[in-house]
């Protein structure tokens, strides 16, 4: 991709509702992101869009509004609201087959930025460290970041029951979802 910089290698992956970016200069910190199609379009093609986009999780704008995160498993799909506005929405990855994530409606109990994951159940064993952005929302269940893979939103699962989020829009739901924020996994 060209830049002011000279070229700039990306990875680019495209899904039914989303395409995914790896910048290759920045893997150490998993810098994948959710492209705006129509505004890296003309960005890249030298013009200048005709918005800017909303902040991805506008925390200040309805401070009094109750915040809430609803994951649907059949969509592998997650969406954060305050009140009744939509303040970010990304595709997840979640349990695979005998290890489905379980559904029910919780809240955020304890939050790492980051936290080594690990566990042996039903003859598997993890151990997956550094895992960014972790909110514990029922016994050993988190939505956290996923470095190790890029298939969200695909409707394959990959967890041992967890919500995985791409490592961006993780960070930007950490950021915004204290403790105690309503979790619906439908």
């Amino acid at each position: 991709m060209p830049t002011d910089a000279g070229e700039k290698r990306l990875i680019m992956q495209a899904f039914d509702r989303t395409v995914l970016v790896l910048d290759l200069e920045a893997r150490e910190q998993w810098a994948v992101r959710r492209a705006n199609l129509g505004t890296d379009a003309a960005w890249v093609a030298g013009l200048t869009p005709s918005f800017t986009p909303a902040p991805a999780a506008p925390a200040d704008l309805y401070p009094d509004a109750p915040k809430r995160i609803e994951v649907s498993l059949d969509q592998q799909w997650l969406w954060a609201y305050q009140g009744d506005v939509l303040v970010l929405d990304a595709p997840v990855s979640t349990g695979k087959d005998r290890f489905e994530t379980p559904r029910g409606t919780w809240r955020i109990y304890a939050k790492y930025a980051r936290k080594t994951l690990r566990g042996t159940s039903r003859g598997e064993t993890w151990h997956v460290p550094d895992v960014p952005s972790v909110m514990f929302y029922w016994g050993g269940f988190a939505i956290h970041g996923v470095y190790w893979h890029d298939r969200f939103g695909t409707g394959e699962r990959y967890s041992h029951g967890c919500v995985g989020i791409a490592p961006h829009d993780a960070g930007l739901l950490f950021g915004w979802a204290p403790e105690g924020t309503l979790v619906t996994v439908r």
